[in-house]
């Protein structure tokens, strides 16, 4: 490929940067372009994928004006339509110090993923200042795949009521690193999914809600909707919602929220029918609201874990009567609400576990408590908390005294039997609430309590385990790079020639970069920079594979960096996967990272072998035959220190065809992050073996999901030292012709599962086989066994929720449900809630067991169906 160096000057506020590149001359003419249409050098960045904002030309003025006074939009707007026209993917680079007017929305609309790149930091960041009138958004992103908006700040005037960015019809959508400051609304979400925004700040908004996301109807969703890293102040808007989850809308993502001020921190819709599923939180802190700090108005399987609510308005949480079920609610801390700690009006199969809940009833003391069940509530259960006071008392300072009414209050006559049903409370600790005891009656003695009332406990029990939230979801964006022009068997010399001149960034402009060999990576300090993701190769950076064998090989290297590139075989949606290879293949590496990279049609995703520091954020991996994520070692150099993020894999291939694992751990490796991995119609989301006589250890896994996979969706055949919290594995019962488990476990040790859902296996929901010390706590177990036909009896039920076998030892279960969950799914009942074949230290507590088929367990006392467990 011939090549030649030019230079390119940036002018800023009398500022000059200068950087070299290295890219195919272009010719205008090529492509049918006349200057009166596109100039060359608006010819050059767009062949490029990278277009500077600074030389779009509309009329005779090239450059917008920057200034905050005269209409850039029409600049941003060209840009825009150029890379459509010429249907090519790529970012049109903003300056920094520059402020731009928006006078006309932003508009990406039915064209391949753009990226909007700002520059700068704090207030020399490139700023979109919307100067619109009504209800119109700054930034409509409609029916465009891909696109992404990144490191901008936002501003409005005081005439705007509508969305600083709009959504609609759109796959995978990218926010990151955005300022909003004075807008109206932010980030409204409409019949879209898989959107993920990041690294958000909103400073002191005039409108109406942060984020909202919504649907239609069933065939018109809006879902799986992701927000890491937000920040928001309001001290000025009581009115405003931070984040609501509308109707028709499924799998919300919340990690690393901080929200202070406004009306509520979440809100839900009021849609009984149509409600919000599938919600999962982590690491929220919510103060000072003017109303509730979590308000459910209706929705089915929320799990929340780690998170705080302080001084709100209302309640810490409301839950509507309107609420379905399921709710699991783990490690909250809410303190000096208004009202209530929690309330719940509605519902069912509620667990709330190791809650730390008081000094609540801030509004009128002794008149509201830690936690409200209004009558008609069932399902519900209280498991290693404190509710009262949590602060050492202070004489002279009341803030310090509990002003709770109870610890429990439940509504009507409190008679559990009567007004509620399936309820227990254990190892609950109260203090100092105006009444010593829960307002609790079980005249028949058929429920489970131990309260332990007037004992002080700062925590009660081992914290939940998590994840470090500290992950670097996008990389800074490249000044200075060289260009590689589409080719074949091109690439390698490209990137020779850089790695001779000691490094740097390859930036792919879009096209096939086609590979009949691998790929080798010859130096440290490289990064391959691709310009977004899409589903034509033409119209993206795609390193293509016109080999079956072909891979990107990276061995012995440092401080390598893939991203933004499409990864894809010489295969088309529907056809055969030829291709036999893994993508990408690490080994004896330290610090690779493949962040926000899309892999299609290959045989396998990323083999990483002997790597160290190795991170994989937001990829994509579809239509894959065998394994997206291998991790395995050997004696002399192990596999350590790897964390992958936010990973989706599917089956969009005819059956037969990417059936296959997620993730699979093998023998030498240690300190594994598994951190939202969401296997669908796949296999398995997590396989963990020992092939070589070393145990995988230190396995942390945050939110697996498993859906419709045809096997275990966790299979832990080894390893030791294994943490996996909010779990969700369900399999439809007319899948497959095995009964496989939710979760099998036949080797492990040492193995933590918190606020697990598993639910509608074929086969048990929990299989422990063999191993020593497990630990499962706050889960929901129900509705396994469904390998036989839906009739609703147990004369055929052969599966349990929870089964331990007879080569296990060490085992602990408690704070949770294994039997029929909720309402409103009449599938087969479990066998047993739980059996337990081991007899040696086996130890459960608070576990309800209620609608199974027979009695709890074989060997063990014959307690009533519906006791929650062994003390």
């Amino acid at each position: 490929m011939k090549v030649h160096l030019i230079f390119i000057v940036l002018l800023s506020f009398g500022l000059s940067f200068a950087f070299s590149n290295v890219h195919a001359a272009v010719d205008c003419n090529d492509l049918l372009i006349v200057p009166a249409v596109m100039t060359s050098a608006e010819c050059t960045g767009i062949n490029d994928g990278r277009l500077e904002i600074s030389v779009v030309k509309v009329g005779t003025q090239i450059g917008p004006h920057g200034d905050g006074i005269g209409n850039d939009s029409v600049f941003i707007n060209r840009a825009i339509a150029l890379f459509k026209q010429y249907l090519k993917t790529g970012f049109i680079v903003l300056d920094p110090n520059k402020e731009y007017l928006i006078q006309d929305k932003i508009i990406i609309k039915n064209q391949p993923g753009v990226t909007i790149q700002g520059r700068g930091e704090g207030t020399s960041r490139s700023t979109l200042k919307i100067d619109l009138t009504g209800n119109i958004p700054g930034v409509h992103i409609y029916n465009s795949n891909f696109s992404a908006l990144r490191k901008l700040r936002f501003e409005s005037n005081q005439t705007h009521t509508g969305d600083a960015i709009k959504i609609y019809k759109s796959s995978k959508v990218g926010l990151h690193d955005l300022d909003f400051y004075g807008i109206y609304n932010g980030i409204r979400l409409t019949l879209s999914n898989n959107f993920m925004a990041s690294k958000i700040n909103i400073i002191e908004p005039t409108g109406q809600y942060g984020f909202l996301g919504i649907g239609v109807d069933n065939t018109q969703k809006n879902s799986i909707f992701t927000l890491v890293d937000v920040n928001g102040i309001s001290n000025n808007n009581a009115n405003f919602e931070w984040i609501k989850l509308g109707a028709y809308s499924t799998s919300y993502h919340l990690y690393d929220i901080n929200l202070n001020g406004g009306k509520n921190g979440i809100i839900t819709s009021t849609d009984t029918d149509n409600h919000p599923k599938y919600v999962f939180a982590t690491n929220l802190h919510i103060s000072n609201t003017s109303s509730d700090g979590i308000h459910i108005k209706s929705g089915l399987d929320f799990q929340f874990s780690k998170f705080s609510v302080i001084n709100s308005g209302g309640n810490g949480i409301y839950i509507d009567p309107n609420f379905t079920g399921g709710f699991m609610i783990s490690e909250p801390l809410i303190i000096d609400s208004q009202e209530h700690g929690i309330f719940i009006g509605g519902g069912e199969q509620i667990q709330i576990f190791q809650p730390e809940i008081g000094h609540n009833s801030q509004a009128t003391g002794y008149a509201f408590s830690s936690i409200f069940v209004k009558s008609g509530v069932n399902k519900f259960n209280v498991h290693y908390g404190v509710l009262g006071q949590l602060r050492h008392r202070d004489p002279n300072d009341q803030s310090t005294w509990s002003k709770q009414k109870y610890g429990i209050e439940l509504g009507g006559t409190g008679s559990i039997g009567t007004n509620h049903n399936y309820f227990s409370v254990v190892n609950v600790q109260e203090l100092h609430n105006f009444y010593t005891q829960n307002y609790l009656y079980d005249p028949a003695g058929n429920w489970y309590f131990d309260p332990q009332p007037n004992l002080f406990s700062v925590k009660v029990n081992d914290p939940l385990k998590g994840l470090p939230a500290d992950i670097s979801l996008a990389k800074d964006f490249p000044e200075s790079v060289f260009f590689i022009s589409p080719g074949t068997d091109t690439l390698q010399a490209e990137v020779d020639a850089v790695c001779n001149n000691g490094g740097g960034t390859l930036w792919l402009t879009p096209g096939r970069h086609s590979l009949t060999e691998d790929l080798e990576i010859s130096c440290n300090n490289i990064r391959i920079h691709g310009t977004g993701r899409c589903l034509k190769s033409s119209e993206c950076a795609t390193i293509f594979f016109q080999s079956d064998t072909s891979s990107i090989k990276i061995t012995d290297k440092s401080n390598v960096i893939i991203n933004d590139v499409t990864i894809a075989s010489d295969t088309s949606i529907g056809s055969i996967i030829d291709h036999t290879s893994f993508a990408v293949q690490l080994e004896r590496t330290h610090n690779v990272e493949l962040v926000d990279n899309f892999f299609k049609s290959v045989g396998s995703g990323v083999d990483i072998k002997s790597a160290v520091g190795t991170k994989a954020i937001i990829n994509y991996v579809v239509d894959i035959k065998n394994i997206g994520y291998f991790l395995h070692g050997t004696v002399n150099d192990q596999t350590d220190d790897t964390t992958i993020f936010r990973t989706y894999m599917n089956d969009q291939a005819p059956d037969g065809y990417g059936e296959g694992i997620l993730t699979k751990i093998d023998s030498h490796t240690n300190n594994t992050k598994l951190i939202h991995t969401t296997s669908i119609d796949m296999k398995s989301a997590l396989v963990v073996e020992n092939t070589d006589n070393a145990e995988p250890e230190n396995i942390q896994g945050y939110l697996i999901g498993s859906d419709d996979n045809t096997a275990e969706g966790i299979k832990l055949n080894a390893g030791k030292n294994i943490e996996l919290t909010n779990l969700w594995i369900s399999v439809p019962e007319n899948l497959g012709t095995i009964a496989y488990p939710g979760i099998k476990i036949n080797g492990a040790d040492n193995v933590d599962i918190a606020n697990a859902y598993l639910a509608g296996n074929k086969g048990h929901g929990l299989h422990i086989i063999s191993g020593d010390g497990f630990y499962a706590y706050n889960f929901m177990i129900g509705f396994n066994s469904q390998f036989y036909d839906t009739n609703n009896t147990c004369s055929i039920s052969n599966y349990d929720g929870i089964r331990v076998e007879l080569n296990t030892s060490n085992v602990v279960l408690r704070g949770g449900t294994s039997g029929g969950l909720f309402s409103g799914w009449s599938p087969n009942p479990q066998r047993r809630g739980i059996t337990i074949k081991s007899s040696s230290d086996v130890f459960i507590k608070g576990v309800d067991l209620h609608d199974n088929c027979w009695s709890p367990a074989w060997g063990n006392p014959a307690l009533k169906q519906m006791n929650p467990g062994w003390p």
